[in-house]
């Protein structure tokens, strides 16, 4: 039988749960679905999540800053769906395990020759 357990509508939540709670170590092989493209080191750097977290950081932030945050308030773990948390006050951790979405551009039937040159 399957649990949903560890469910978030951001992957980068459910990840750093997993790892807040022993469950993704650095040696654990983590893959995303069709639609996440993770890193192929995501495990490290949820290892280094932790490390920062030990070393003082309170708060998680994603690549993405319209995906929240994670905050530590006296030795819990809490979500928050506040964007640009990598603003407030604090010790930060910027979490970035997603591969870069690189988009192509189409251009016209005439081509970079006639794009006008500043």
């Amino acid at each position: 039988e399957d649990f949903d357990l560890f469910k978030h509508r951001h992957a980068w939540v459910v990840l750093c749960w997993g790892a807040l709670t022993g469950l993704i170590s650095s040696s654990t092989r983590v893959r995303g679905s069709a639609d996440i493209e993770l890193l192929p080191n995501t495990g490290r750097r949820l290892a280094d999540m932790l490390r920062a977290l030990n070393e003082g950081a309170d708060l998680i932030v994603p690549e993405d800053h319209l995906q929240g945050s994670v905050e530590m308030r006296n030795g819990r773990f809490f979500f928050s769906d506040k964007p640009f948390a990598a603003l407030e006050k604090g010790h930060k951790f910027s979490l970035e395990i997603e591969k870069e979405i690189k988009k192509k551009a189409f251009l016209d039937d005439k081509g970079l020759e006639n794009i006008k040159k500043f």
